[in-house]
């Protein structure tokens, strides 16, 4: 948002994209003062007013323009890391400063779902792909991943040979 400093000025209020400086053209020569949200906010993303381009903390201030320049409001990011799962305990989801490392693990990898059915981790999916139960993510921008499972069948295998009568044992 800018103003004209002097009498009888006038307000505009300019619409700004993420990743792209915000141009407040076809001004005269003069004192404004210009101002940014603190905050903004999305779902997954929070980015937070910390400078101008030129140093300087004051939001709103107030600007002498003598000739075209630009000055560009600096944000920090914090994004969200969600994880989910059918199975196991995730942890490490949650909000991350941007450029952070976070730690997603998932605990047990092998659960018994029913009293019959065996299931692994197989792996983690979506803006992240790995086999491993623990994965290091560079938060540069908001992920999610699920944790996939697949189903060991030798359990319920073992069991129907038992039930068949086939002569001998087994050890699970």
């Amino acid at each position: 948002k800018s103003s004209s400093g002097g009498g009888g000025g006038t307000n505009r209020d300019v619409e700004a994209s993420k990743g792209k400086p915000v141009v407040i053209d076809k001004i005269q020569r003069g004192m404004y003062k210009i101002s940014v949200p603190e905050e903004v906010s999305t779902s997954n993303a929070v980015y937070r007013f910390e400078r101008w381009s030129d140093g300087v903390l004051d939001n709103p201030r107030d600007v002498s323009v003598i000739y075209d320049s630009e000055l560009v409001a600096v944000y920090s990011a914090r994004y969200l890391l969600q994880a989910t799962s059918a199975f196991g305990n995730v942890i490490g989801a949650g909000w991350y400063p941007e450029g952070s490392k976070a730690y997603l693990s998932i605990e047990p990898t092998n659960v018994t779902d029913a009293l019959i059915v065996d299931r692994r981790f197989s792996g983690w999916v979506g803006d992240v792909y790995s086999t491993n139960s623990s994965v290091e993510i560079v938060m540069d921008s908001p992920k999610y991943v699920t944790a996939e499972w697949s189903i060991d069948y030798m359990k319920i295998l073992l069991m129907a040979g038992a039930g068949s009568g086939v002569a001998g044992f087994f050890i699970y």
